[in-house]
């Protein structure tokens, strides 16, 4: 959806210099802020997990799983996240069991009043700014942002009124097969429909903008179904992806058949960051876009190379 080529054009070269150099790991680059604030060893294993590093043998991502959970077991997990403390990397393996049949009938209960979205951002910012973790430096980061993924993958079927189908389609799918392709495919389209459909119907069809008031502040949100994507959130993820820019070869070359949908979700965070950067986003392609925003050049030069550098490296809608 985005013109690469245009985008390319638009942002200095000095990301890709520095990946010639070589960018040091998300990993030292947060504890050379300051040192970093983990738990003693043994609750730092049952929280977190393993270190990404040690779930990676060859061209295989052997991420933990949990075998097919109740309906009821994935509630629970929704609802547990909003549990800084206890929370764990299980809690992220049984909601993703959803994207597996037949756990994946269940993916309505994404959109439940537990608010997944923003209480998934309140673990990661606890993981990557109080205790100085990189993205990708253990199961934890990873499968937190996959969970944030898939969950605003099902909040923009909702949004464009295409979850019902969607759900009637996978109803049949064997047992122990993946959806995400499928899930991919279909949003995927949406996206492309909100920008170059007949009725060029914009990312205010997509995403659903309004208006919100957090923590005293009016604050501009999408994805109402979720709990609410805010452009704080967005800038807060770019930041982190940007951080963890060293560690994306091995993610991508082990992740690649596992990890779907991660191209398609930094396009949506470019359409809430890019309304007012000259055009460059999906936001200005066709129709109304959302709300104006100011100051993002500096965030959008972040992310923009970000994004030329996943897609190629993420062989994944």
């Amino acid at each position: 959806i985005i013109p690469f080529t245009t985008l390319h054009q638009a942002l200095s070269c000095d990301w890709l210099k520095e990946r010639q150099r070589g960018a040091p790991s998300s990993h030292h680059q947060h504890l050379a802020a300051g040192q970093s604030i983990m738990p003693p060893d043994s609750e730092r294993d049952r929280r977190y997990g393993p270190p990404f590093s040690e779930l990676t043998d060859l061209q295989e991502l052997n991420l933990p799983q949990a075998s097919n959970p109740s309906r009821d077991e994935i509630r629970q997990a929704i609802y547990s996240l909003s549990d800084t403390e206890n929370a764990s990397y299980m809690t992220f393996a049984t909601i993703l069991a959803m994207g597996r049949a037949p756990a994946c009938n269940h993916l309505a209960l994404l959109a439940s009043d537990a608010c997944i979205f923003p209480a998934c951002i309140k673990l990661l910012r606890k993981y990557c700014h109080v205790e100085r973790q990189g993205l990708f430096d253990h199961t934890y980061g990873l499968l937190c942002f996959q969970t944030i993924v898939l969950s605003t993958r099902i909040a923009i079927l909702l949004q464009t009124e295409q979850l019902d189908s969607f759900l009637a389609t996978i109803t049949n799918q064997r047992h122990g097969s993946s959806i995400f392709s499928l899930l991919c495919d279909r949003v995927l389209q949406a996206e492309i429909d909100a920008a170059f459909g007949p009725q060029r119907r914009g990312t205010m069809w997509l995403l659903g903008w309004y208006g919100n008031e957090i923590a005293g502040q009016k604050r501009t949100c999408c994805l109402e179904n979720i709990g609410g994507f805010t452009i704080s959130d967005a800038k807060f993820l770019v930041e982190q992806t940007w951080l963890a820019r060293a560690d994306f070869p091995s993610v991508a070359t082990v992740a690649e058949q596992r990890l779907y949908g991660w191209g398609s979700f930094l396009h949506v965070v470019w359409a809430i960051l890019g309304n007012d950067y000259g055009g460059v986003g999906p936001a200005h392609i066709g129709g109304p876009s959302g709300p104006q925003t100011s100051n993002v050049g500096s965030t959008l030069s972040i992310l923009g190379p970000v994004m030329l550098y996943v897609p190629v490296k993420l062989k994944i809608p």
